[in-house]
């Protein structure tokens, strides 16, 4: 590899955006429309998930240590993030969302992590277990959810439009 004189300049090249012909962004109404389908599934997650445990630890005599209010809280909130992510992604709010939702989690995470004790009483005697570490565990996710958006948001303000012949290939 040969080295310009000294002399020369070298010029990096100014970011030119991809040609439109290369993407197809959906329009508004068919990301709603899509994301609304895909809240079904997210929406059994955050809800559905967490209310049938509460409702099962409950018919065992276990108590949950927090509200089905609670639940439905935080669920409501995670759900509308995620539909949010979603109906933003062909715009620069995405990196900004995915990371509200990313926190979201993470909050989350750590608030059940503090509350994740069940107490069985069985015949005068009771017994505690702890899963906060598993919980903590799972806080991974989040955290490179986290990250990931972080980039996403740099990229678009560094490079805009660069990202959608991958998302959105025509």
């Amino acid at each position: 590899m040969e080295r310009p004189p000294p002399h020369e300049v070298v010029r990096v090249s100014q970011y030119v955006p991809p040609p439109p012909s290369t993407y197809r962004l959906p329009s508004l109404s068919n990301r709603l429309g899509w994301g609304l389908l895909r809240s079904i599934p997210i929406g059994l997650f955050y809800l559905g998930l967490p209310y049938a445990a509460h409702r099962i630890t409950d018919g065992l005599g276990i108590p949950y240590p927090f509200s089905y209010g609670t639940i439905l809280l935080f669920g409501i909130a995670l759900l509308l993030l995620s539909l949010a992510r979603y109906i933003s992604k062909p715009t620069r709010a995405y990196g900004p969302v995915s990371i509200l939702h990313a926190l979201g989690l993470l909050a989350y995470l750590l608030w059940l992590a503090g509350q994740a004790t069940a107490t069985i009483r069985f015949m005068g005697a009771s017994v505690s277990v702890t899963f906060s570490m598993l919980v903590l565990i799972a806080t991974v996710i989040p955290l490179l959810l986290l990250v990931s958006a972080l980039l996403t948001s740099v990229e678009d303000g560094a490079r805009p439009a660069e990202r959608y012949p991958f998302d959105f290939p025509a």
